[in-house]
């Protein structure tokens, strides 16, 4: 990671999107949680001269389980005093067991900068599982007729392929927009008497889900699976099913 900094820093991690969780490193990064976090914040001190480039000096790393296809870690740059509050972690939030991380300068002539104000980036990486499709339950939650929208993508995480879902009883598609012409892609019925569902592979962005929950259905459930690739073997077939579970606002 390499930034411009021009002032006292505070540098988020972040790892929500993706199968990979971070190390309690640092002992001047506060985390979100003791085992497995997925968010870090991380102060430097300052003032840091205006126009001077810096990188971490230790590695911030993270771990992904034996199962894991790849993970993605973003990092973005804020003034410490600005930093703005959904971006923050509470005082009492755990720390790093070590020693804190550092900054050291490096060469910042091919750095182009996003502005003296905040900068962000981030790395995606593969391990050696990437055959081994799968996906992730999730739970739709909402008001009996009410009418929400989920982005798949965001809820398994990883898979960027098509998913096929079948929907829990009592839930239904809600009308969107279908045809050409139509940036946003939508999950679709295959069978809609029995509450199948597509939701086709992303172009740029996920695809939604608009569901509307039209009866409450206690116990209700669902699943979301995803087909075995034919040309490559499929390493654990056991994760390629997921449920979908409600959850009913009164």
């Amino acid at each position: 990671m390499t930034v411009e900094l021009s002032a006292a820093k505070a540098v988020r991690f972040d790892t929500t999107k993706g199968q990979a969780t971070l190390r309690r490193q640092y002992s001047n990064c506060r985390y979100d949680k003791a085992d497995a976090p997925t968010k870090a914040v991380c102060a430097f001190p300052g003032p840091l001269p205006a126009g001077a480039a810096y990188e971490t000096d230790r590695p911030f790393t993270a771990a992904v389980a034996e199962t894991g296809r790849q993970g993605l870690i973003t990092y973005t740059v804020y003034p410490a005093p600005n930093t703005p509050a959904d971006a923050q972690l509470p005082d009492s939030a755990p720390r790093g067991s070590g020693a804190p991380l550092g900054l050291r300068t490096v060469d910042g002539s091919l750095f182009t900068t996003y502005g003296r104000e905040s900068a962000h980036g981030g790395v995606r990486f593969l391990t050696t599982r990437t055959q081994d499709r799968q996906v992730n339950g999730f739970n739709l939650k909402g008001q009996v007729g009410q009418t929400n929208d989920i982005s798949v993508m965001d809820v398994n995480g990883y898979f960027e392929g098509d998913t096929y879902l079948t929907l829990p009883e009592g839930v239904s598609l809600g009308w969107h927009p279908s045809g050409e012409g139509h940036e946003t892609l939508y999950c679709g019925y295959v069978d809609q008497k029995n509450r199948k569902v597509l939701c086709p592979a992303p172009l740029t962005d996920p695809a939604i889900l608009r569901f509307r929950i039209d009866k409450r259905v206690e116990g209700a459930q669902g699943t979301i699976s995803v087909k075995p690739d034919p040309e490559h073997p499929d390493a654990d077939l056991t994760n390629n099913t997921a449920p979908i579970t409600m959850e009913y606002v009164d």
